[in-house]
């Protein structure tokens, strides 16, 4: 669990952060002030949009890997390095 950037309680899991982006904010459940993630959502994204890329360009086999590669950057980037802020 992620703790909210206003009071500090545990309120949000691995997946619901993984699912905001920049744009999108929600509600904490313990103190109910709105939360997002930073722009640094869209930097930890691009590995993942860059990946399609290779499709065309390197064989299939190849290119899947470069794909689940930058899935599982992104995942972990917007995991650990990407912070929660105040909305």
């Amino acid at each position: 669990m992620f703790a909210c950037p206003h009071c500090h309680a545990p309120s949000m899991s691995f997946w619901r952060k993984l699912s905001l982006g920049a744009g999108r904010s929600v509600s904490c459940a313990s103190c109910g002030n709105g939360m997002a993630v930073s722009w640094w959502s869209f930097v930890a994204f691009l590995p993942f949009s860059v990946s399609f890329f290779t499709y065309g360009r390197l064989p299939w086999g190849w290119a899947i890997v470069c794909t689940v590669a930058g899935l599982v950057f992104y995942a972990l980037a917007h995991t650990f390095l990407v912070p929660l802020i105040r909305r």
